[in-house]
């Protein structure tokens, strides 16, 4: 029975995530709302991370947004017993470290890499829509290919923060190597 339902629930997972196509204009940035939202339902941050929030989940905005408003409709929303706070940021110097979660835009592949380094140890779960963003040392990358949207997930730039995502998530999404792991001595 339990086995019954775990496929259950991975099958309609797959369905709302994998199965949307990869919409253009506007439609692209409400997509990209609900997939932030539905991958945040998956993931756990270390203990202690939510102390001082007083409830408040910071999903940050960094980069230029054009027509991305779609992002603000998810501000007040619950997620995970904790309410979303929107938070535009223009500089990855701008506290990004509060964060809980950070959307990082094209406009900032230039910067990714200083992004990427100011929140390398806080509990900061990173998502983007650079190309080869996870291969990059991002944690959750999304991309179209075939009309769909996809994404990509690199589990140990997640946990060398205390970040954990969700067995259900894994399975319907690619994995990436992390590229510092490659690194020898």
């Amino acid at each position: 029975m339990a086995t019954a339902r775990r496929s259950f629930s991975v099958a309609c997972l797959c369905l709302l995530l994998i199965g949307q196509t990869a919409p253009s204009g506007a439609a692209a940035y409400e997509s990209e709302a609900a997939l932030i939202f539905k991958i945040g339902k998956f993931v756990r941050w270390p203990a202690g991370t939510f102390t001082h929030s007083q409830g408040i989940l910071r999903l940050c905005i960094l980069g230029t947004d054009e027509g991305g408003e779609s992002i603000d409709s998810l501000a007040g929303q619950k997620l995970q017993e904790k309410v979303i706070a929107i938070a535009r940021v223009t500089s990855p110097d701008q506290s990004v470290a509060e964060c809980h979660m950070i959307f990082i835009r094209k406009s900032e592949r230039a910067r990714l890499a200083a992004v990427l380094q100011s929140i390398e140890r806080s509990p900061v779960l990173t998502i983007s829509d650079i190309e080869g963003f996870a291969s990059s040392g991002g944690m959750v990358g999304f991309s179209s290919a075939d009309g769909r949207v996809q994404f990509e997930i690199n589990v140990a730039a997640s946990k060398r923060v205390g970040l954990t995502i969700g067995a259900q998530l894994l399975q319907i999404a690619s994995l990436s190597a992390d590229p510092t792991m490659d690194a020898g001595p």
